[in-house]
């Protein structure tokens, strides 16, 4: 199965578990509030209360509970974690909060989202700015976000990064925790969701950098070396083969006026040093200046041919003008 550059980065990134617990509030704030989908209803059922998120990835929901485990666990005060006592269980890539507990709420409350579970403001808004003092925290929200509603081009093809959030709130929150971090993000509106997107190699590689993705950094540096090579090669034989079509333009031009003199009886009153080039030219249409100088006996420099064709061509001029 191939792997886009973009499914490359997000798997190492969920390979990261941060190691301080703010770390991993901040991360699974962003995962929450970027996974949530304000348009679906939360569902209660067989298994409790589940929110609407968008869990398509068997890595993405296993790193979800496993952050949602630590921090319940961790607020509860104890080394059990939620999911061992009841709490949270998964099925199907659904994540439901057992029936008659108040999970969902704790967890939320741990986060500093206060609000029932299933209400819009809980999720749809932004994440508590009090998650975010530390820069640290500040990269593992953009790791999380990345992985609930990012992506990223092939480096090869084009660079560009986005975060398709789902409501403007979130999309500006994103874009500022960026330029704290010395980037420079755009947002625009696309349907219903709002895309914060990186254009700039350099500041897409930083935040690879932040995020912890150094392995697809590599790649995408040694990837726009290549670019940059094949870039180089592409404008040194675009520049050859401009020079090699005037050249041989040119040559075509000072052939026809060394013909046009012959043809009109005026090769032989022409002086011994330009005869001598004009012969040159048509028996070596293909030859450089430099090339038809070293021919000459004695030897001329590239400037003297150029000088002496040129005069061939005024000559022919004259000719034609002479005939009108």
């Amino acid at each position: 199965m191939i792997v886009s550059f973009s499914g490359k980065v997000k798997n190492e990134l969920l390979g990261i578990l941060p190691a301080r617990q703010h770390c991993c509030e901040a991360e699974l704030a962003a995962l929450l509030c970027g996974l949530y989908r304000p348009d679906r209803k939360p569902s209660a059922g067989d298994g409790g209360v589940s929110l609407p998120l968008s869990l398509e990835n068997e890595g993405l929901t296993r790193k979800l509970m496993t952050l949602m485990e630590r921090i319940s666990a961790a607020h509860a005060g104890g080394p059990q974690d939620a999911v061992a006592r009841g709490g949270f269980l998964c099925e199907n890539g659904v994540i439901r909060a057992r029936e008659g507990t108040d999970s969902w709420e704790t967890l939320l409350g741990a986060l500093g989202m206060n609000a029932a579970p299933g209400t819009p403001s809980a999720l749809s808004g932004e994440v508590p700015g009090a998650l975010l003092r530390r820069g640290c925290c500040r990269r593992a929200f953009l790791r999380g976000m990345f992985l609930a509603c990012g992506s990223m081009s092939d480096p090869g093809r084009e660079y560009h990064l986005e975060f398709v959030c789902s409501t403007q709130q979130q999309g500006a929150q994103v874009l500022r925790t960026l330029q704290k971090e010395n980037l420079t993000g755009r947002m625009v509106p696309r349907r219903k969701y709002f895309v914060v997107y990186l254009k700039e190699a350099e500041e897409i590689i930083s935040l690879l950098s932040l995020m912890g993705a150094h392995s697809a950094l590599m790649e995408m540096e040694n990837s726009r070396i290549l670019k940059d090579i094949a870039n180089d090669v592409n404008r040194r034989v675009n520049f050859e083969t401009s020079n090699l079509m005037k050249t041989a333009t040119a040559a075509e031009h000072q052939a026809e006026d060394i013909r046009y003199i012959e043809q009109h009886g005026g090769f032989g009153r022409l002086p011994e040093g330009l005869r001598a080039v004009a012969e040159l030219r048509l028996s070596h249409p293909d030859a450089t200046l430099k090339e038809l100088g070293e021919l000459c006996d004695p030897p001329v420099g590239k400037s003297g041919v150029n000088h002496r064709l040129r005069r061939l061509s005024q000559i022919a001029a004259a000719m034609q003008n002479h005939e009108k």
